[in-house]
């Protein structure tokens, strides 16, 4: 039977530097390597991944983000808090969800323009940005100035026009 689930399958090991290879049938990998501290290289991130939430959060360590494939949707929390990140992949236009997807990347030094291609209706929950915080903190990025405020703090207020 091949795996498809792998949630938590390595979260909190610190001593893990290097992630083995996923197979090639997975495809949600929520929390997989998150609290993985010492996480410098990422593993490449099978066609069939759908779910990257938090996959990487809080590995500090982890500099090079992987090619996300374009069948994910859903990266909320996916390189939260991972301090050594310094460029952000090319996110497909698959990806509906990215609350929170870098915030306290402090070394991020250009934030992906994902606001120029995502529409009202994959980027609002209610009324509200559903990509709220994405940015937050990432206080590296030369182009910090032009992410739109909702992309970077959490407002309970109607979207503005996006960019």
């Amino acid at each position: 039977m091949p795996v498809i689930d792998m949630d938590e399958t390595f979260r909190r090991c610190t001593s893990l530097s290097t992630a083995p290879a996923i197979p090639s049938s997975v495809t949600t990998m929520r929390a997989t390597f998150s609290g993985c501290t010492s996480l410098s290289t990422a593993p490449a991130i099978p066609s069939s991944v759908t779910t990257m939430r938090a996959t990487f959060s809080g590995c500090t360590s982890l500099s090079t983000a992987p090619a996300i494939p374009s069948s994910v949707t859903t990266m909320i929390d996916t390189f939260r808090g991972c301090t050594s990140l310094t460029t952000a992949p090319t996110i497909p236009s698959s990806v509906t969800s990215l609350t929170r997807c870098f915030a306290n990347c402090t070394s991020l030094t250009i934030a992906p323009e994902l606001w120029k291609r995502v529409t009202t209706d994959t980027t609002t929950y209610k009324g509200i940005p559903d990509g709220n915080g994405c940015f937050e903190g990432c206080t590296s990025a030369s182009n910090k100035d032009d992410i739109p405020k909702y992309w970077k703090t959490y407002e309970d207020e109607e979207p503005p026009q996006l960019k």
